[in-house]
């Protein structure tokens, strides 16, 4: 139930760690656009899509649905594939924003993860040379790095490196205090590693202290919404029966 959930938990938290937490009502829009766009604007709101369902209708604990999360996940993969196959991705955004649908597979509904973590490698790849800016190049190549670990993940595991976080699989995980701990623990001594690998400011420790808390807050919000969401579906189809 939680195998396709644990790769979007670990996948999205670069993004994760700018926002606030605020559990609320989240009304879902299309995961498609509904009127004909160019090629960039489509890849830019099925990419909408796919992070507001991430960072809102996830946190929705009393109203998300796994299985709604999962069509809607394999309706914007078949979208992006289509569209890759088109040839129509020029530019830095549209590339990385694609690249980053690849990289969230297609839910339960497109099982063969190895296909689209290695075509998201290879788009980030792309991305890394069609752009100037240092800071992007990086970014693009770090995504393209973890895509390509994914992969690896499931071709050839003994050649994938190990996860900052492991292989989060148990629900059970985010019950325990002390794997929460060390994963805080993890998340900054990563952070402290990534800015001096960039050659960039370090934020504070009190900065990083806050982003590990709020990041391990999220990851465990999602995994309650997930719970909650399969012990309703369980029940349903017990006053099926």
């Amino acid at each position: 139930m939680y195998s396709k959930l644990k790769y979007s938990l670990i996948i999205i938290l670069p993004i994760l760690l700018s926002f606030i937490l605020n559990a609320k009502q989240y009304t879902l829009l299309p995961p498609l656009p509904v009127t004909d766009l160019t090629c960039s604007d489509e890849v830019s709101y099925i990419f909408k899509t796919d992070q507001s369902d991430r960072l809102e209708y996830l946190l929705d604990t009393l109203n998300f649905d796994l299985d709604v999360f999962n069509k809607r996940d394999s309706l914007r993969l078949s979208r992006i594939i289509y569209l890759d196959s088109l040839g129509c991705f020029k530019d830095y955004e549209t590339i990385y924003k694609a690249a980053f649908v690849y990289l969230h597979t297609g839910g339960a509904y497109m099982s063969n993860d190895s296909i689209y973590f290695k075509r998201s490698a290879e788009l980030f790849n792309v991305a890394s040379k069609v752009t100037e800016d240092t800071l992007k190049i990086l970014g693009a190549n770090n995504m393209s790095k973890l895509a390509y670990n994914y992969y690896l993940n499931e071709t050839e595991p003994s050649k994938a490196e190990p996860s900052l976080f492991g292989n989060i699989s148990d629900i059970n995980f985010f019950y325990d205090k002390s794997n929460l701990d060390s994963m805080k623990i993890k998340i900054k001594n990563e952070f402290k590693k990534k800015f001096a690998t960039m050659g960039l400011s370090a934020m504070s420790d009190e900065e990083i202290d806050k982003i590990a808390e709020e990041t391990v807050e999220m990851m465990t919000k999602q995994i309650e919404a997930a719970r909650i969401s399969a012990k309703r579906e369980a029940m349903m189809y017990k006053n099926e029966e």
